[in-house]
């Protein structure tokens, strides 16, 4: 059978305790929001409207009206493409800009990964009761060891792949 300390299994309550108010904080809060915000707008709640059928004016499908819409956004496409393609090329500090972030994020990379693999081959030498640490425990011990390098390293990472992606979505062709 398990034995459990009373002091854990209060810490544990304790905790659970905590998380429940706060949920609970976080739902009468959000309630009120949702009244206030629905008393603002003059909105009724679906389950408490009645009266009749309301029928939404998508379902009736105006198509003289969508091909002109498509035939707009076709247009507006070709001349989105027309700007990019006379836009000037890049400069020499857009260039420069861009090869800084990319310098930036592989010293970031290099420097995380290289506190992750100095930590565990410091580890592997200990004695053998530190060995029997598995691989996320270490990678916790590294982040833990190396608070502020491992922070700026993920800052500057996460702060990157942000800037690929927006910058990705911009070149993707639209569909």
């Amino acid at each position: 059978m398990i034995e459990i300390q009373r002091e854990t299994l209060d810490a544990w309550l304790n905790g659970l305790a905590w998380t429940l108010g706060l949920c609970t904080l976080l739902w009468v809060i959000g309630s009120v929001v949702g009244l206030l915000h629905r008393r603002t707008y003059n909105l009724t709640r679906a389950d408490r409207a009645g009266g009749a059928v309301v029928r939404p004016d998508f379902l009736d499908v105006n198509t003289r009206a969508r091909d002109g819409a498509i035939a707009r956004g076709r247009a507006y496409d070709k001349t989105l493409t027309d700007r990019e393609a006379a836009a000037a090329p890049a400069t020499v500090v857009e260039s420069m800009t861009l090869w800084s972030r990319l310098a930036a994020l592989s010293a970031a990379v290099l420097t995380l990964a290289a506190a992750i693999v100095g930590t565990v081959t410091r580890v592997q030498a200990l004695e053998a009761g530190v060995q029997q640490v598995g691989s996320w425990d270490q990678f916790v011990q590294t982040l833990a060891d190396h608070k502020a390098g491992a922070a700026l390293a993920i800052a500057v990472i996460g702060a990157q792949v942000v800037v690929f992606v927006q910058t990705s979505k911009k070149h993707l062709p639209s569909r």
